[in-house]
């Protein structure tokens, strides 16, 4: 086959020269010579090449100063009659065996025929299907370095998972271990007595078992990958027993503990008294029952809920679930309560306090407040003074100020998380049209030249691709920012109260109120793009 594709290279250039009859001269130097190129290469006498290989000969015969066309008789069609060839230039794509890679070869344009081009060569490769791992600039040096093979796209290989392999790690019994961190500096709040695993973890030296990583054919074909065999493992609750009845793995996130002669994981940790220094700091993957309070300097952490039925001092708490306080938070403005769902309690003085969902209180003063969803404070005394509070809906509340006149600041609208995507989008939005436009400059400053040279051919090609990459960028934005802002509706937005005392300042998207007189039973709403005191 190999005469073939010189023939066909060096008719079309004649001043190529070739060292030998090596066909790795006809393979992209700036890539390996697989054996999966090199029998693409071979395998052309099977595509296009002869056939192209004789209408270029007959095209150079029609060049021959004084060629002559064959006679015809009399009255043959013009569509019958000999004519100069006039062939596009071609795409040959092959996939390999093993759909791990795609190959391409651009044969050029005979006479008058129209080059390949970039979204030619994008037409091709979906025809035969390929639609993963592209390698775009392969795409654009293809159509300028014809009879040269390229690889333009490449899929990935699975990644097989590892066996768990089983030891022993955990001791048995409960120990204080006071932790001293990289300055050598010991915290005498963090005891390390409290065990905790995640689902997976090894508890008895055991090499946890990791997943397979699937690949995927340059056609988009997931390629499944096998998971590692993690060997059974005696137990106790929520674990897992190996063949030995020795060795353990967590089947959920929680405290390790060993009673009965087996490890457990409980999902449940219970403080029968207050979190101080005898008990330290808490980390728990799951829920957190405290029968009395947690003093100053001390943090408590929940994956799941947290429940205390004390005072909560100037301490730190945090859960991804509820926390419900029975008595209150008192605090000189340090102590910090956040929950990624609602939180509940008696009373909150001087604290910040920060909910995904709902905060719930009888009286809240001189606290910083956020709510996602709705503050509800109309138990009790109902009383909201000072301070400032966000929320994302509705404030119910019996007081909100009193006669000694201490300013509250409200805001009202889109969840902070949100509006920070919001404005990040829309910085990326400006960067990208910014970049487009240089973009469009550069491809009609090339595009107005008379002549190019051939890596400014390369460089238009190239700029063409990213202008359509960028575009599809911006599309994509222009409807994630569109969505963002479905999501704000500040006619949602109100506040309900009996008494409302200034001075106060209420923020509802981009309006803003200074409230300076007492009102009484009103609702505070969004209408007409302005904030309103609405009688109830």
């Amino acid at each position: 086959m190999e005469h073939v594709l010189f023939e066909a290279v060096q008719l079309w250039n004649p001043k190529r020269n070739f060292s030998s009859d090596d066909i790795r001269q006809f393979i992209n130097p700036e890539e390996p010579a697989t054996d999966g190129l090199l029998y693409f290469v071979e395998e052309l006498e099977h595509s296009s090449l002869p056939k192209w290989l004789n209408t270029y000969k007959e095209w150079l015969q029609w060049q021959q100063p004084g060629f002559v066309p064959p006679a015809v008789p009399e009255g043959t069609p013009a569509e019958e009659q000999p004519c100069e060839p006039c062939v596009d230039g071609e795409c040959i794509v092959k996939i390999s065996s093993d759909a791990l890679s795609a190959y391409i070869m651009v044969l050029p344009a005979i006479g008058h025929g129209v080059p390949v081009s970039p979204a030619k060569v994008a037409e091709a490769l979906t025809s035969a299907g390929v639609c993963s791992g592209i390698d775009s600039e392969a795409c654009v040096s293809c159509c300028l370095e014809c009879f040269t093979a390229f690889t333009v796209a490449r899929g990935r290989s699975p990644v097989h998972g590892t066996d768990g392999k089983i030891t022993e790690l955990f001791s048995r019994e409960a120990s204080y271990t006071v932790r001293v961190d990289e300055n050598d500096t010991v915290d005498y709040r963090d005891l390390g007595w409290l065990k905790t695993v995640k689902a997976g973890d090894v508890i008895c030296d055991v090499l946890q078992a990791t997943e397979g990583v699937p690949g995927e054919t340059v056609t988009g074909k997931p390629i499944p990958a096998k998971d590692g065999v993690m060997p059974a493992v005696p137990a106790g609750q929520n674990v897992k027993y190996s063949l030995d009845q020795t060795k353990l793995i967590a089947q959920c996130e929680g405290r390790l503990v060993f009673a009965n002669n087996v490890f457990s994981v409980e999902t449940t940790l219970v403080i029968h008294g207050n979190v101080d220094g005898n008990v330290g700091n808490i980390t728990m993957p799951g829920n957190v029952v405290i029968k009395g309070s947690v003093l100053s300097g001390f943090m408590v952490y929940a994956k799941g809920t947290i429940n205390i039925s004390g005072v909560v001092e100037n301490a730190y708490i945090s859960a991804q679930g509820d926390i419900q306080i029975s008595t209150g938070v008192k605090s000189d403005g340090s102590a910090v309560i956040e929950s990624a769902k609602n939180i509940s309690c008696k009373f909150i003085e001087n604290a910040t306090v920060r909910a995904k969902g709902n905060i719930t209180a009888e009286y809240i003063v001189n606290s910083n407040i956020s709510a996602l969803s709705d503050i509800n404070i109309t138990r009790g005394k109902g009383t909201l003074v000072g301070g400032t509070v966000r929320v994302g809906r509705k404030i119910s509340a019996r007081t909100i100020g009193n006669s000694a006149n201490r300013t509250i600041t409200i805001s009202m609208g889109m969840d902070p998380d949100v509006l920070q995507q919001l404005q990040q989008n829309q910085k990326e939005l400006q960067n990208l049209e910014n970049k487009l436009s240089a973009t469009n400059k550069n491809i009609t400053f090339l595009e107005e030249q008379t002549s190019l040279e051939s890596q400014y051919k390369k460089l238009l090609q190239q700029l063409k691709f990213q202008r359509t990459i960028d575009t599809m960028h911006i599309n994509k934005l222009q409807k994630t920012i569109a969505k963002l802002e479905e999501s704000f509706n500040p006619e949602a937005c109100e506040i309900e109260v009996d008494t409302f005392y200034p001075p106060a300042t209420i923020h509802i998207g981009s309006s803003s109120y200074h409230s300076t007189k007492i009102w009484q039973h009103h609702r505070v709403v969004f209408r007409d793009k302005d904030i309103s005191f609405v009688p109830f």
